[in-house]
């Protein structure tokens, strides 16, 4: 076998590199941009739905509800700016800097504490959560940046995985409950609130979002490509749907039976 392993010979030194033609160099040099845009149009399509869905985890008090409009705009706004952040000035070219869902249940906690505290005025509870929010969130990161110069990430191994565990599944369930409560129009605090949720007009309404939720995650985790084109296609499914159903004015009847919501000042 050795004798056979025998080491290749190295080539002439006149021998010459092939050269390469310009219309190969701008493919190669096209490719991997038009690459990137599509995957990031893929993802913006893909996040957007999940920012609106943020926001109405975050400012899931009733006092907000009539600012939604307005409030989504500043989530996506400041999602941009968030992840625009991280593609400019992380030392890692790959990296993607999307709003994650780990910090909803703080959020949503100081926001209906707030709300109670200024229940009496819903817009200076508005004005308050909006600059209170940025403020707090703006620290923590603050306080990531000075742990990480510290170099005390290696703290985060002495928390026990059942912590870090339970955390994340109470966040998953946190996030099931409120996008429930959403489907069904209704606010939902506690585990009493799915006795109030699961009547009649509420699993009506509910069903479809649990049906096409667990659809996405099958194929998010079957494959994963295909995800953009099952959430257009259940949007459109939707709306095909309730035309086909309610005919003329289906818009406005929709409304009226609670499968779409209502009307609101954009702001």
């Amino acid at each position: 076998l050795y004798g056979t392993l025998k080491p290749i010979p190295s080539p002439p030194s006149h021998t010459t590199k092939p050269k390469t033609s310009p219309e190969c160099t701008a493919a190669k040099l096209t490719a991997p941009t038009l690459q990137e845009i599509l995957y990031g149009f893929l993802n913006g399509l893909m996040c957007l739905p999940v920012l609106y869905g943020y926001t109405s985890i975050v400012y899931r008090d009733p006092s907000y509800t009539p600012y939604l409009p307005p409030l989504s705009k500043l989530m996506i706004l400041s999602s941009s700016i968030h992840q625009l952040s991280m593609s400019l000035g992380s030392s890692m070219n790959f990296s993607i800097g999307q709003v994650q869902d780990a910090g909803l249940l703080f959020l949503s906690t100081m926001s209906t504490a707030i709300s109670s505290d200024l229940n009496s005025n819903p817009s200076h509870a508005l004005h308050t959560a909006v600059v209170v929010l940025p403020i707090f969130t703006a620290l923590t990161g603050l306080a990531l940046v000075i742990i990480g110069r510290l170099k005390l990430g290696g703290l985060v191994a002495y928390i026990p995985n059942s912590v870090v565990g339970g955390y994340l599944a109470f966040i998953g369930y946190f996030c099931l409950q409120a996008g429930v409560a959403m489907s069904a129009g209704k606010t939902m605090n506690g585990t009493k609130g799915w006795l109030e949720i699961l009547n009649a007009e509420g699993t009506k309404l509910a069903s479809p979002a649990l049906a096409s939720g667990g659809l996405m995650m099958y194929v998010g985790r079957k494959s994963p490509g295909y995800l953009p084109h099952v959430m257009v296609g259940v949007i459109a499914i939707f709306y095909a749907a309730i035309y086909g159903w309610y005919g003329e004015d289906a818009i406005e009847k929709a409304r009226l039976d609670k499968w779409i919501g209502g009307k609101q000042d954009a702001g």
